[in-house]
């Protein structure tokens, strides 16, 4: 599974996912996405299930001292960069742009 694809299963896991306590203010769908992609499982993901391991696999890995909350954060805002750029990407498809954005 991709980082997108991820983001997408954790938004439509909002709500019924909560693995962690998380400081106010933080996304927590991108929190997740890289604490999946930091586990190394993402590319093995296939379900939720796999998803919600993948990220608890991550918290121990953080309980361990193995990842820092430096790591997470800077995983954080690569996969934020990259879906920017996708949908930036999008946006330059003919007939794709939102009229009401120009």
């Amino acid at each position: 599974m991709t980082e997108l694809e991820a983001l997408d299963r954790f938004n439509a896991m909002a709500g019924t996912f909560q693995p962690i306590d998380l400081p106010p203010g933080d996304d927590a769908i991108l929190l997740w996405t890289a604490a999946a992609s930091l586990s190394g499982m993402l590319p093995d993901c296939r379900t939720d299930e796999d998803l919600q391991d993948a990220v608890r696999h991550a918290v121990s890995l953080v309980e361990m001292g193995v990842l820092t909350t430096e790591q997470r954060a800077v995983e954080s805002e690569r996969i934020e960069r990259e879906l920017m750029s996708w949908g930036e990407a999008i946006d330059r498809l003919p007939g794709m742009a939102d009229p009401g954005m120009n």
